[in-house]
């Protein structure tokens, strides 16, 4: 019973059409999805191109809006909040023609609002709607693009040209809002803003800093038709993750072997 629709533009501007601009419009409505019913709209726009010789960018901002209707089994559960989250990406990378390796450095920023009071009438939590994995805010996955600061940089290079790739990953993270929660990347709750202590009473965290986790990772084309790959990441929990329950570190293997048709 959920709905979703939406438009998407995209087109090469600028001399030599260097620069890729992208807009979109992204209407979800769900429906009889108890206890929470909502019309997210998201509207947005990204971004990327070269900034001067080996040196490129990539921007992205988009501003949620809707609203979103609570069906509790109780009459004090019910209630409705008007939509009003935003987003912003932005990095740069600069890529070396030498040595043949091509080695490259990218710095770059997330940030997703979060809800800075839960108890009034707004959801002011960004949505990423329908988000991927690991791909963009860490491998482990412990952190999504909800109410979340991410400082991170990456350094890679190709040892074999167009055969295998390296690269190690740094985020920082940061929850945006005290007042709310810790999203993993399917947009769950994994740590609540409140905990209970072991004298029975509730308190809310006022640490913001989640923690640090490090990526490294390798690929490998075997032909046009398969590629490995293989990584390792480590999370560091910091100081909102001891404050709110278990904090141990996290360890994190994987391999994959991808075969396309």
């Amino acid at each position: 019973d959920t709905l979703f629709s939406g438009l998407y533009f995209s087109d090469k501007v600028g001399a030599q059409k260097k620069y890729v601009v992208e807009a979109y419009f992204l209407a979800q409505n769900a429906y009889d999805a108890a206890p929470v019913t909502q019309d997210r709209y998201t509207i947005g726009g990204r971004a990327t191109g070269p900034i001067w010789k080996n040196l490129s960018f990539e921007l992205e901002a988009a501003y949620q809006f809707g609203r979103k209707d609570y069906t509790g089994p109780s009459p004090l559960a019910i209630h409705s909040e008007d939509i009003s989250a935003w987003m912003l990406t932005a990095e740069t990378t600069y890529t070396f023609t030498k040595p043949s390796w091509t080695p490259w450095i990218t710095a770059g920023l997330d940030y997703a609002t979060g809800d800075k009071d839960r108890m009034d009438s707004k959801s002011q939590t960004f949505s990423p709607l329908y988000p991927t994995a690991h791909s963009v805010l860490g491998y482990i996955d412990i952190v999504g693009r909800n109410n979340i600061v991410d400082a991170r940089l990456t350094a890679g290079a190709w040892p074999i040209p167009k055969k295998m790739k390296v690269w190690a990953d740094a985020h920082w993270f940061w929850r945006a809002d005290d007042d709310d929660a810790l999203y993993n990347a399917s947009g769950a709750v994994a740590r609540a803003a409140t905990y209970v202590t072991p004298g029975g009473r509730t308190v809310q965290s006022g640490e913001r800093f989640i923690g640090f986790e490090t990526d490294l990772t390798m690929s490998y084309q075997f032909t046009r038709y398969s590629t490995w790959m293989l990584g390792y990441g480590h999370f560091f929990a910091g100081e909102f993750v001891d404050t709110t329950g278990p904090q141990k570190d996290i360890d994190f293997f994987y391999t994959s072997m991808e075969f396309k048709f």
